[in-house]
Formats: C-alpha cells, sequence, structure tokens
C-alpha cells in the first residue's frame, strides 16, 4: 500500500484516483465499493439512506485498494448507512460483520452507521460494523481511519466497531498499522476499538465521545506477540459506561509511549442498570505491563481509582469533581441525541494543558473555530494548517508575511528539538508555500514553527506511517 504513495508524489493524484458520486437506496455503496478504483473517493448524498439487505453482499470486502467513503462537502445531515440484512432470531454469526477489511488504506468521514440493535423485530444488530480480516498468515491494514462519524446501536453487550482479533492467543494474525478515530460519536457500541492478540503499531483517538456502552471503548493487547504501538488517547468524553473505558496491555521490555491527557470520565460502573454508587463504580482505565505511561489533566467522577503501574506519570487529574454537564444531571442512558455541553461554570473549562476544555471539545461552550483557523495577527503575518494532516512523509505548509525581512521555519519533535529547518532566509512580504518531506522521521506528533522580525507562531501537525 505504501508504495503507492510514492508513486502519487511523482504523478498528478487525480490520474489514480477519482470522486465517485453515489446515489441512495439498496446496494448502491456495496456495489460502488465493489466497483471501486485504487484511491478513489466515494461521495455520499446529504441525509442519504444507504442500505443493505442482501445477505449474499455482507460483509461488504475493502481489500487491497486505498478508498474514502465520505459526506459530500458541505454536508448538513449525515449519510445513513444501515445493514438489516440479516433476519433476527438465532446465533450472532460472522456474517454479521458489515465490512471485511484486509491489506487496505481505508478511510470513513461524516457518515452515520446504524448498526441495528434499536429494533432487532425483524433483523439481528451488527456483531462487528469494520471487521479485519484474519487467516493462517498475518494480514495488516495500511491505515485506518474514522473521522466526523456516528456509529451506534451494535449488538449488545458484545459488538464491536473496529473488531481487529485473533482467536489464537499464542500469535497474531491480524492487525493495523496505524488506527485514527476523531471527532465521532459512539452510542452504544459496547467495544468501540478492539485489537486483543492483535498487531497495532499506532493508536490516536481524539475529540470523541463514547456513551451508555457496556464493555470496554478501547482495548488494546498483544498477549505476549511483541506488539508495541505509540497510543495517544487525547480530549475525549467517556459517560455512563458499564466497564473500563479501556484497558491497554503490552508486554514488550521496551513499550512505546501511552498518553492518556484532557480526558473527562464520568460514571464509569459495573452494573449500567442501577446509578453509580458504593459498590457500583469501577476503574475506568487499566493499564498492564507498560511503565512508560502518562496519565495527566484527565476528570474522573463517579468511578473507581485508575488501575495502573505504580511508577505511572500520573498527575494534574482532577477526582471526584463534577464536570458540570449543561443539562445535568444527565440520566444513566441519555439517549442517541444526548447533548454533554459543559455549563458555563463547569470545572473542566480551560483546564486543559493546551488551554481548551477538558473531554470532547465540541461540547466546549467557550470554543471557537480557531484550533482549525490560521494562525494569524491583525497585520497580516499568518500561519496556516499544514495539510494533508495526519501526512505521510510528504505534507504543504502556507504563510503569510506582512513585510519583507529574515524568516525562518523550523519543524521540531515533542521534545523541542529542531528536526528539519524549513526556511533560513530573507523572504519578500506575500504568500509562500513550503514542502515538508518526514520520510526519515517516525510516527508521531511534531510541531512547526516560524519567527518573522519580532512574530512568531507555531501549530501541530501528526506524521502517520
Amino acid at each position: 500500500m505504501r508504495n503507492w504513495f510514492f508513486v502519487l508524489l511523482l504523478v498528478p493524484f487525480a490520474l489514480f484516483s477519482a470522486e465517485v458520486q453515489v446515489e441512495p437506496g439498496d446496494a448502491t455503496l456495496s456495489a460502488a465499493i465493489a466497483a471501486a478504483n485504487n484511491g478513489d473517493v466515494l461521495v455520499l448524498q446529504d441525509g442519504g439512506e444507504y442500505r443493505e439487505t442482501d445477505q449474499t453482499v455482507l460483509p461488504i470486502a475493502v481489500d487491497g485498494i486505498e478508498l474514502t467513503i465520505k459526506a459530500e462537502d458541505g454536508y448538513s445531515t449525515r449519510p445513513v448507512i444501515s445493514f438489516p440484512a440479516f433476519p433476527s432470531g438465532g446465533n450472532i454469526a460472522a456474517e454479521t460483520f458489515g465490512f471485511e477489511l484486509s491489506d487496505c488504506d481505508f478511510t470513513v468521514q461524516g457518515l452515520e452507521f446504524d448498526c441495528g440493535m434499536a429494533d432487532t423485530s425483524q433483523y439481528k444488530a451488527l456483531a462487528a460494523l469494520f471487521n479485519i480480516s484474519w487467516e493462517t498468515t498475518l494480514q495488516m491494514i495500511d491505515k485506518f481511519t474514522i473521522d466526523d462519524c456516528f456509529i451506534h446501536h451494535l449488538f449488545w453487550p458484545w459488538g464491536r466497531v473496529v473488531h481487529g482479533e485473533s482467536g489464537d492467543h499464542a500469535s497474531a494474525f491480524v492487525g493495523i498499522d496505524s488506527c485514527i478515530v476523531t471527532n465521532s460519536l459512539f452510542y452504544k457500541a459496547p467495544k468501540a476499538m478492539t485489537t486483543k492478540n492483535a498487531i497495532l503499531n499506532f493508536l490516536w483517538v481524539e475529540n470523541n465521545t463514547f456513551w451508555q456502552s457496556d464493555r470496554k471503548s478501547i482495548r488494546a493487547e498483544d498477549r505476549g506477540n511483541g506488539s508495541n504501538p505509540e497510543i495517544h488517547i487525547l480530549h475525549n468524553t467517556f459517560y455512563a459506561l458499564g466497564d473500563r473505558a479501556m484497558q491497554l496491555r503490552y508486554s514488550v521490555e521496551d513499550p512505546n509511549s501511552i498518553t492518556i491527557k484532557n480526558n473527562i470520565f464520568a460514571k464509569i460502573v459495573g452494573d449500567l442498570g442501577a446509578e453509580p454508587g458504593g459498590d457500583n463504580v469501577k476503574d475506568p482505565i487499566q493499564i498492564r505491563d507498560n511503565e512508560n505511561t502518562m496519565v495527566e489533566y484527565n476528570l474522573f467522577y463517579m468511578t473507581d481509582a485508575i488501575n495502573i503501574a505504580d511508577s505511572t506519570d500520573a498527575k494534574n487529574n482532577w477526582w471526584d469533581v463534577d464536570p458540570k454537564f449543561a443539562n445535568a444531571p444527565l440520566a444513566l442512558d441519555p439517549g442517541p441525541d444526548a447533548d454533554f455541553t459543559l455549563a458555563e461554570d463547569s470545572p473542566a473549562l480551560g483546564e486543559a494543558d493546551d488551554g481548551t476544555a477538558l473531554g470532547d471539545v465540541r461540547w466546549d461552550p467557550t470554543a471557537t473555530a480557531v484550533a482549525s483557523e490560521p494562525v494569524s495577527t491583525p497585520n497580516g503575518f499568518t500561519l496556516k494548517q499544514n495539510y494533508p494532516n495526519p501526512f505521510n512523509p510528504a505534507t504543504t505548509i502556507e504563510f503569510n508575511l506582512s513585510e519583507s525581512g529574515w524568516t525562518t521555519l523550523t519543524v521540531h519533535n515533542t521534545l523541542g528539538q529542531i528536526v528539519s529547518t524549513l526556511v533560513d532566509e530573507s523572504l519578500n512580504a506575500g504568500s509562500h508555500s513550503i514542502q515538508f518531506n518526514a520520510s526519515d522521521l517516525p510516527s508521531g506528533i511534531y510541531v512547526y514553527r516560524i519567527s518573522a522580525g519580532s512574530q512568531v507562531a507555531e501549530k501541530k501537525m501528526l506524521l502517520i506511517k
């Protein structure tokens, strides 16, 4: 899969990919996926309904290609994908998967997935929405991205959104190189992210809300197979879970880092049928066999203590503090349209290490679009967000100078060390565009910083390989 990317750097992208408009209807999406070429972008209509009622085409195979399925630009209502193909009754079987992923780079963006558990009078719910195919040889997904999606009503209580799990504890035959989950909502999705006994190299989970689920929302374990991922769990809201929010377990001698930061954990219980209190609370985080872990700037309310190694860097957390949602007290199950907007006097406002609110920042009533807008000053000095972002391995950085002068543009790692100097010369006033190739750098967060005279600005970017 990665070889395609380097080819695309040399040849115009349009020669290899196309935007394909997919009409709403029954089986139109599965047909479009079956006909897709490498690099295609399938565009679903604003508010369109896409149903898959034919059992013979499920699970829908995404195999050996780079593919994106997204809502049309500027959508007002997410297109809905539903799977009412399996008659109710009987046992949940493997055929109740929605998608089967193998050797692909797959992105879903701006979509709603109705997985069927809301009404099982006629049909079964999906046991897994995205299943990673596993066989007797290792099946690796290059990159899997979920962005700006609403996923709900999987099979209760064992349904999985991302299912990457080998049945053999002795060896792993499935894996994801990089998994990115951002800006999404998960309601009654008992196991949102499961890579048990599977290979995982990089996991980024940011700005999501998980509520009313009866199992671990994030479960990533190697069970002795040597997987050693870098994991970032940032700015998420976890509410009313019937088990811990996450369980992470990696047993390698020199583990990569795990960062859990700026999250809200509220009402993490053992019995979803009863309000939390007394013994009915659960540890929100369990991390085993990994001492290279940072847990900070998180708010915990109606939970048990976290279950981590004594040497874990756990600091600047808030314990037994009500986050104060605006329509609090929220019911234990506030429904699929739950509103987690923080009240004006919420103690979570402004307490994240980046100056924003704790939890999913989309619930911050004081938030603006500044995070996604260029860093600028009134006199026209501007630093824009790099694109694409995340990127691999090349990206574009654009900036505007209000006056001519000596300018430096540098890239820094998370330790503040300069890893690349892109500009160090006198530039004219006006707009400029610089290409940055990070092929020699590892995956992770980087900061690019511009200095022109007395004017300075910086922004973050994410490299995923």
